[in-house]
């Protein structure tokens, strides 16, 4: 029996802003930020990937790439090829140098970004049935999931749980990626 039922935002992405990369090659939407005196502590964002072309550098700090719509991109660096499929979360330095390459045609991909040294995070893929998590937030992939106590969340949507144990069911033909950060 649960004592609570979870508070949460559901933010429609389509619904945010287009800003600018860092290094003016394309447009992200931000979804979440934290930072400090320091500077950014992690920035969570959903960009848009139309060409081949260079990544932005973020000196000091890790990422998590997913793609979440399109076949993919490839991440070349001096001595690697890293393959980001659809749906499987992949980690790799910020500082590092990399041209990416559209697998076959524009992708779109969840981006965490974050400074190692202050926050602890990271992007899990969950497949189809009943998980009970903490994280930050969830992303429905391919189909809608169901959240206890909240209710059906659409793909397209970000459901921020900020730290509360959930409890997610997701369909046969879904996945969701969760997102935590401490």
């Amino acid at each position: 029996m649960r004592w609570f039922e979870p508070v949460m935002k559901i933010l429609a992405l389509d619904d945010l802003p287009a800003q600018p990369w860092k290094n003016g090659g394309g447009v992200t939407r931000e979804i979440a930020r934290r930072e400090d005196e320091e500077g950014l502590v992690w920035r969570l964002s959903l960009a848009d990937v139309d060409r081949d072309g260079p990544f932005s550098i973020f000196t000091g700090a890790e990422r998590v790439l997913t793609v979440v719509e399109g076949a993919g991109l490839r991440l070349r660096c001096a001595n690697a090829v890293i393959e980001a499929l659809p749906g499987v979360p992949v980690a790799f330095s910020g500082e590092t140098p990399i041209d990416s390459e559209l697998v076959s045609g524009p992708v779109r991909d969840l981006n965490l970004i974050y400074d190692p040294r202050r926050a602890h995070a990271s992007v899990t893929r969950l497949g189809a049935g009943r998980h009970q998590t903490r994280a930050l937030g969830i992303l429905p992939l391919g189909a809608a999931l169901l959240i206890a106590g909240v209710g059906v969340v659409a793909p397209g949507s970000f459901a921020f749980a900020e730290g509360q144990e959930i409890e997610i069911e997701v369909p046969p033909d879904g996945a969701a990626l969760v997102v935590a950060i401490a």
